[in-house]
């Protein structure tokens, strides 16, 4: 009798196809433990902004061509010590939650004239420990914002929703809050 050469191909597909369902389950079972949050960046939902971006992108860069919003209290502004934020050249404020916050609308030609602020208070990386925040009028153009409800340390991005006589404009604040 001659020898009889086994072919195993059969078995090393089938031991494949059963690999790749292990680690497809696998996958699955992974992601789906891990939270997801929805990003805030517009003070919208994210299929709102994902379905209007264009006109939202616009509307700021239009706002922004007439009028600044920009941080008139006493914080100090510092590069983010993370390496990632210095090559980007991101800065950041520290804060002193016992300090408000004074935030400016300027014109760059003419005045402010009815203005309003909406404040979200937000973490970078989660929406769990957002705070909408009062915003109090004082004067043409300047709003004070009251901190003391943050009651963690630690990053947080100030998301502002100015408008001005119709027109919207979107910017954030990168804000650190020590102990």
């Amino acid at each position: 009798m001659a020898d009889q050469k086994t072919n195993y191909w059969p078995q090393s597909i089938a031991a494949l196809l059963f690999a790749a369902a292990l680690l497809i389950v696998w996958t699955v079972i992974q992601t789906s433990q891990m939270p997801v949050h929805e990003e805030n960046n517009f003070m919208k939902a994210y299929q709102n902004v994902d379905l209007n971006a264009d006109e939202i992108l616009r509307q700021n860069r239009e706002f922004f061509k007439e009028y600044d919003v920009d941080l008139i209290s006493k914080h100090t502004k510092q590069p983010i010590e993370n390496e990632i934020y210095k090559k980007r050249n991101r800065m950041t404020f520290k804060i002193d939650p016992t300090i408000p916050m004074q935030l400016q609308v300027d014109a760059k030609e003419g005045s402010v004239a009815d203005s309003s602020m909406q404040v979200l208070l937000t973490r970078p990386t989660t929406t769990v420990s957002d705070k909408q925040l009062q915003v109090r009028k004082q004067g043409q153009g300047r709003f004070v914002i009251d901190l003391s409800a943050v009651d963690t340390p630690g990053r947080w991005q100030l998301v502002t929703k100015t408008t001005v006589s119709e027109k919207s404009g979107y910017k954030n604040f990168d804000l650190w809050i020590d102990e």
